[in-house]
């Protein structure tokens, strides 16, 4: 049940899809009353309608997403505010959402732009820090860019949806896509870039958006190339979405490369075993 401090929501328009993210054009949204708990961690303002103190290890790891995705994509500090309303059941959470945004499929997590402001909504689930820290990757990156190709947007959210520690060669993909390199199985870039729509995305598409992704941050000469293509989408509105073409002119054997690092990758971290 919905109580009577919980903030009002009026939407005027319609949601569509651009890139995995749920924008609300011409919305009018209005977030007014009080949550039980909120807590301002820059970029990010969150608001529960529990109390955060358990949280706080898991909400201050997200506030310092922001560091490390700037660090990785050679961002500047987004001067943009990201509000973050968490729920502390499921069907609270699909209630509300369901209620105020009837346009967007249900997900454990969402990240939704409304008016130029980023909000994600989420619950406390058992994946509630990987959903949680996905979903703001999503906003961080629409805060510093207006546009972001879906296989990066998505393979960049996989990629920090879990902690430093893991990242890398101990996140969950690195065995399936260094078992595929093994026997010469390059995910398919060029099929992914012509994906626009999220709801297409299959488990497979998840995980190659993020093995490219992890490639290419982790690559100098690679990185290099990725970082300038990001910052062409932003000032060439025809640009077109062949990263994988751009990758080629420079190197014929991008593919090659990529098997290379992940066995590469994987003999380092079998030596230190």
């Amino acid at each position: 049940m919905f109580h009577a401090n919980r903030p009002a929501i009026r939407l005027i328009r319609v949601a569509f899809c651009i890139a995995g993210t749920f924008v609300l054009a011409c919305a009018e949204i209005s977030f007014g009353g009080e949550w039980i708990d909120s807590r301002d961690m820059a970029p990010f303002v969150f608001r529960a309608d529990y109390k955060l103190d358990a949280e706080l290890a898991t909400l201050r790891g997200v506030a310092d997403l922001e560091a490390e995705i700037n660090r990785t994509l050679e961002l500047r500090p987004t001067e943009a505010r990201i509000e973050v309303y968490l729920f502390h059941d499921r069907e609270t959470y699909s209630r509300y959402v369901k209620k105020y945004f009837p346009q967007v499929p249900f997900r454990q997590a969402v990240y939704i732009k409304a008016a130029g402001i980023g909000r994600v909504f989420a619950y406390r689930s058992e994946q509630f820090a990987v959903d949680l820290r996905h979903e703001c990757t999503h906003a961080i990156l629409h805060a510093a860019y207006s546009r972001v190709p879906l296989w990066i947007d998505e393979g960049l959210a996989v990629y920090f949806e879990v902690g430093a520690e893991r990242r890398f060669a101990k996140d969950p993909h690195f065995a399936a896509t260094l078992w595929n390199a093994r026997f010469g199985i390059t995910p398919n870039l060029k099929e992914l870039e012509r994906i626009n729509d999220r709801s297409v995305l299959s488990k497979n598409q998840y995980r190659d958006s993020w093995a490219w992704v992890n490639f290419l941050v982790n690559s100098p000469q690679m990185k290099r190339e990725l970082l300038a293509y990001l910052s062409d989408l932003q000032t060439r509105p025809d640009a077109g979405p062949c990263l994988y073409d751009l990758l080629l002119a420079k190197s014929r054997n991008v593919d090659g490369q990529f098997r290379s690092f992940y066995s590469f990758v994987a003999s380092r971290n079998f030596a230190k075993l």
